[in-house]
């Protein structure tokens, strides 16, 4: 097996026994699918406008694709793609009301998980407001 380089210096050996080696390359590979769909999953919510979709949804329940272009000041349009995406990973449901399709999150892990950064965030958000009304204050 060949030495690996790292930072210029030849790496003096590996650490892991070969058993274990051999089970973690054959866990991986039979991982190869789970990764490369959480990888397209990472993508598509990696996107600064779907964010802010979804953290719209966490905060109101349901929206319609022109509410979501007004607040975020967008055209409908691109609404309505990062829409398409999210839904195809099933973060987001849809249901139409006559003329008007509103959107809400849908429940799973994953947008629980989101939730909670959400949260983190407003948390994080809402502390520096604090401080800097108490900077401002002479």
């Amino acid at each position: 097996m060949r030495k690996a380089k790292i930072n210029g210096k030849t790496c003096i050996g590996t650490t892991q026994s070969q058993p274990e080696t051999i089970l973690l390359k054959r866990r991986i590979k039979q991982s190869t699918d789970e990764i490369k769909n959480l990888s397209l999953l990472f993508k598509t919510v990696g996107t600064e406008t779907a964010l802010k979709i979804l953290y719209l949804l966490s905060i109101e329940r349901e929206l319609c694709v022109c509410d979501m272009a007004e607040i975020l000041e967008m055209n409908v349009s691109a609404i309505s793609h990062q829409l398409k995406r999210l839904s195809l990973f099933r973060l987001v449901s849809s249901e139409r009301r006559g003329r008007t399709i509103f959107y809400s999150l849908r429940k799973n892990q994953f947008n629980e998980y989101l939730k909670d950064l959400f949260a983190v965030i407003d948390e994080v958000y809402e502390k520096a407001n604090n401080l800097s009304i108490f900077t401002t204050n002479k």
